[in-house]
């Protein structure tokens, strides 16, 4: 089995791929969208009636979104000593985002079948975009290592 390398940051880290950032906001969307919708208060129904017509389906996505969104955080924390809930978060980061991503997806065909199937462009793109994601998440090599804290990231030696 191939190791994944990649050149460290300045600060010794190994940079978080692109895709998968790309892939938690993917499966964050519905914070983002909540925080769009706050910003801009005399259209904000509209913005979120765009996306979720059923005001119960940015609940579940908000609900969804959460484990992906604390990984999101928890990877800021994760080459620093004593953290231990960062560190637990970011150990189990992938089956955070498996849930995620897939309560995301179940919210996006409940919607579909809420629309009795008619086709949307934003819809199919987003559904394509989730299956993708979904994709990456299982076949991607370079994330098979990158939920691991090591001892020697988790305690660094301070000079």
């Amino acid at each position: 089995m191939r190791q994944w390398h990649s050149p460290l940051t300045p600060m010794g880290d190994h940079p978080l791929p692109g895709p998968w950032l790309l892939c938690l906001l993917l499966w964050c969307r519905g914070y983002w969208l909540l925080l769009l919708a706050l910003a801009s208060r005399s259209q904000s129904a509209e913005l979120l009636g765009l996306v979720y017509p059923d005001p119960v389906q940015l609940y579940w996505a908000l609900g969804w979104g959460t484990p992906a969104l604390l990984v999101w955080l928890a990877s800021a924390y994760r080459q620093r000593a004593p953290h231990p809930l960062a560190h637990a978060l970011w150990r189990r980061g992938r089956p955070l985002c498996l849930i995620s991503a897939l309560g995301e997806l179940a919210n996006l065909l409940y919607g579909l079948y809420l629309s009795d199937g008619a086709f949307s462009w934003p819809v199919a793109l987003l559904l394509l975009a989730q299956l993708t994601s979904l994709g990456y998440l299982f076949k991607s090599r370079r994330l098979k290592g990158l939920f691991v804290v090591t001892a020697a990231e988790a305690n660094p030696i301070r000079h």
